[in-house]
């Protein structure tokens, strides 16, 4: 899994509706603090109409004219992103309009171009993440991990990287370490005890006899809290931060989450956490979050 310190090559998505606009002007700032190239891809997904009427010289004509149409306008977007970070020094930055289907366009670009990191907006204006968008397309198949940046770039004073110890959270750690450094903004780990179902009754209420196991159940997930921050204490330049919570994961985000924050997230885990870190934590936080959040593939998608 490539760690942020190792970003070389960041491809952003582009459109001529001003969606991506934000993600535009991230990516140019990614690139700054990690001397990253950069590569911006326009995807035309809908083809031009074709009649029986138009020939096929006035067709290639018609469609030339209208990707160039486009180019010129994406190329303006990615202008006024530079101007924003206008203390930005790049080695490069290509500009490119295709036609085909976003999602898999990008994801191809991304691995012909060798990318280390895809950052997106909304591919329409509605939550990101809902079934059959383009975001959840882009996540569900990136070998990479994904910066999705649906609001305005914000200073990252946080990143919060919620766990369940597995291979898949270590990989969100460690890939979030860097962004820690660039930014120069703490890192917080957030892990969610969920209480075995064995301990309460049918109506919600505690199981007597329960509370011993629950305990020491407890303790012992807080316990691994405690060593995953003692082996990060190693980190140079680090500032680390935990916090332990109780209940269902999807609200404990939400409520942990604050201003200013950049939330890393693995997509697989194991038991507890990370059942609803698959589907409903991953699912709510990348569709309510308005501002940016990482999602990193697990190790068996590399």
């Amino acid at each position: 899994m490539n760690r942020p310190d190792s970003i070389r090559r960041i491809l952003v998505g582009a459109d001529t509706r001003g969606l991506s606009q934000d993600a535009l002007v991230r990516a140019f700032d990614l690139a700054g603090r990690f001397e990253a190239e950069l590569d911006v891809l326009h995807v035309v997904e809908a083809p031009l109409p074709r009649g029986p009427v138009v020939r096929k010289e006035e067709l290639a004509k018609l469609n030339g004219e209208a990707f160039a149409k486009a180019r010129a306008e994406v190329e303006e977007r990615v202008a006024k992103a530079r101007a924003a970070n206008s203390d930005v020094k790049l080695t490069t930055c290509e500009v490119e309009t295709v036609p085909g289907h976003v999602a898999e366009a990008l994801l191809k670009r991304a691995e012909a171009t060798g990318a280390d990191l895809l950052v997106i907006g909304p591919h329409a204006e509605r939550k990101l993440f809902e079934f059959g968008s383009t975001t959840r397309a882009v996540l569900g198949h990136s070998p990479i991990p994904v910066w999705n940046q649906t609001a305005p770039v914000e200073p990252i004073e946080r990143v919060l990287v919620p766990i369940d110890f597995s291979d898949h959270s270590r990989a969100a750690v460690h890939h979030a370490i860097g962004y820690s450094v660039a930014f120069g903004a703490p890192l917080t780990l957030l892990h969610c005890y969920v209480p075995p179902s064995f301990a309460y009754d049918p109506d919600g209420s505690g199981l007597a006899g329960a509370n011993y196991v629950v305990e020491a159940d407890r303790d012992q997930e807080r316990g691994e809290l405690e060593r995953w921050i003692a082996e990060l204490e190693e980190t140079p330049a680090v500032s680390l931060q935990s916090i332990f919570a109780e209940g269902d994961p999807r609200i404990a985000v939400s409520e942990e989450r604050r201003a200013g924050d950049l939330v890393v997230m693995g997509t697989q885990g194991r038991s507890g956490f990370s059942r609803f870190l698959l589907g409903s934590v991953a699912h709510a936080t990348v569709r309510d979050t308005e501002g940016a959040v990482v999602v990193v593939p697990g190790p068996e998608a590399d």
